[in-house]
């Protein structure tokens, strides 16, 4: 399940599109159809992009993979554009999708933590990857006016109480599965032309998934060489100024993409 969203519907309350978060998502779902990303057959993936990013739409496909995915397959879930707490309710976390309305995200918007319980309570798989390409701060204090290039939601006021938020929650509990995310909380992350024409997550994501994370040159890259790979990448091309996380308890060892042999 690979969604991306550039292009939001309701651009009002410091909501404004994206350049390459629908790019980023159509990048993984090519890789996930090649010999090294698995061979998923086309039909095995729902891309959601721009207008058919929708919050039904992403409800509907979920359920779908969970009446699909058995035990022993693999999951791959992947998510690029905004991410943004509840200007009303602070305390909840928000993936903002293209028909999402910032005044109504209560109804507009897909919650995060509706994604951990889909994942602990719904999807039988065992081998589960969640890749998230989207900002977590409560947004930034834009009274100076100063541009910013990246995937969070512009409020007014910096203040930020989500601080602690994933260092008190796990997103999942069952082995197997990873969710590596593109920030810390109170960072926002980043995209531009410079990484070609994706978001520096993604971008250090497929260029490791394509050969260089294999660090130990066994011809196989697994979540914890993956993470290792993109959060190294992403400091290094920001100054450490975004920086990824895995999810505590995020399985290390799964092997998510092959590396052939020259």
């Amino acid at each position: 399940m690979v969604i991306g969203v550039s292009g939001y519907k309701f651009e009002d309350a410091g909501l404004a599109s994206l350049k390459y978060a629908d790019n980023d998502a159509k990048s993984v779902a090519e890789f996930l159809t090649s010999p090294e990303g698995g061979n998923f057959s086309p039909g095995d993936i729902k891309l959601l992009v721009n207008q058919d990013a929708k919050l039904s739409a992403i409800r509907s496909a979920l359920k779908e993979t969970a009446n699909r995915a058995g035990r022993n397959d693999l999951v791959v879930i992947f998510i690029a554009g905004h991410g943004a707490p509840d200007p009303y309710s602070t305390g909840r976390l928000y993936f903002l999708l293209h028909d999402t309305k910032v005044v109504d995200m209560e109804h507009t918007a897909f919650p995060m933590d509706e994604l951990r319980r889909y994942l602990d309570s719904q999807l039988l798989a065992e081998r589960v990857l969640v890749l998230i390409d989207t900002c977590h701060s409560a947004g930034v204090n834009q009274k100076t006016g100063s541009p910013v290039a990246g995937r969070e939601l512009v409020q007014e006021g910096g203040e930020n109480n989500l601080s602690n938020f994933y260092a008190t929650k796990q997103l999942f509990r069952k082995k197997g599965r990873a969710v590596i995310t593109s920030s810390d909380v109170n960072e926002f992350s980043r995209e531009s032309s410079q990484w070609g024409d994706h978001g520096v997550f993604t971008w250090a994501l497929l260029e490791g998934l394509k050969g260089k994370a294999d660090l130990n040159g066994d011809h196989m890259i697994t979540t914890g060489e993956i993470f290792q790979f993109t959060r190294a990448s992403v400091q290094k091309e920001t100054g450490f100024k975004q920086n990824p996380l895995a999810m505590t308890g995020s399985s290390t060892n799964q092997v998510i993409a092959f590396v052939a042999k020259k």
